[in-house]
């Protein structure tokens, strides 16, 4: 069974429903729920995932922080699912913290509109993403950010920001594919020194101010990059480009 939050109501019904059209204080989810209304937010995180192995099922709805810089949603244990959900207006939309006791969070088909930081993000290990979409007007924000190891990124869109899909240096053996971005203010795709073993393969990164793709690991360290559409990179010279160097 779904605990839910339900849509407003009117007559006699409304004395079995519990409706939400606000949420006062943070959310927390300790067991399986269902959205069925939109919420405003008026604290950060909007809302808190506090149990292993829960579904938060956004159904269609949106949670809006009105541009305050509040968090949407904090996962905050191991194997939660997210899903059809829209966190708009926020610092921050969707992140897992918590480390290995947060592993395995997945997120599906979820958007992010208009954050400030960051839309998709984990500092938790074996994060998947999965045909989400994220698009922010601010110059600051970026799309998917991976701190840790295992992270799948694939099936998802970026647009606008200023980075796509950043890898930072303690995120290895992530698998980052298939992905569209477009239009980043300056990286479409940024792999930071130290972060290796990524496998990045089968992305289209368009128009990006800086450069589409760009790996600062020295020959991209064990980073492999294959089968990518995009036009700039960050390597020099000869390597510069689709068809040469260690990008590809």
């Amino acid at each position: 069974m779904y605990n839910r939050i339900l849509a407003p109501c009117s007559g006699a019904l409304c004395l079995l429903l519990w409706t939400a059209p606000a949420v006062a204080g943070t959310l927390v989810i300790d067991s399986d729920f269902e959205l069925e209304g939109d919420i405003v937010c008026d604290a950060s995180p909007c809302v808190r995932v506090i149990a292993s192995g829960v579904r938060f099922d956004g159904g269609g709805f949106t949670l809006d922080c009105g541009g305050n810089e509040y968090n949407g949603v904090e996962v905050a244990a191991a194997g939660v699912k997210v899903a059809d959900l829209t966190v708009a207006n926020c610092l921050n939309s969707f992140f897992v913290i918590g480390g290995a006791q947060s592993a395995g969070a997945k997120f599906e088909r979820n958007r992010s509109v208009d954050q400030s930081n960051i839309g998709f993000g984990a500092s938790a290990p074996r994060a998947k993403f999965e045909e989400n979409e994220s698009s922010s007007v601010h110059s600051g924000a970026s799309g998917y950010v991976m701190n840790d190891s295992g992270a799948v990124v694939e099936n998802n869109v970026a647009t606008g920001g200023h980075v796509g899909i950043l890898l930072n240096p303690t995120a290895a053996a992530t698998r980052v594919e298939n992905n569209q971005v477009r239009d980043a203010g300056a990286y479409g795709i940024r792999v930071l020194d130290g972060a290796t073993l990524n496998v990045l393969e089968v992305n289209t990164v368009q128009d990006s101010g800086t450069y589409d793709l760009s790996d600062e690991n020295a020959g991209c360290d064990a980073n492999v990059w294959e089968k990518n559409d995009f036009a700039t990179d960050n390597e020099l010279g000869d390597d510069a480009g689709p068809g040469a160097g260690c990008i590809r």
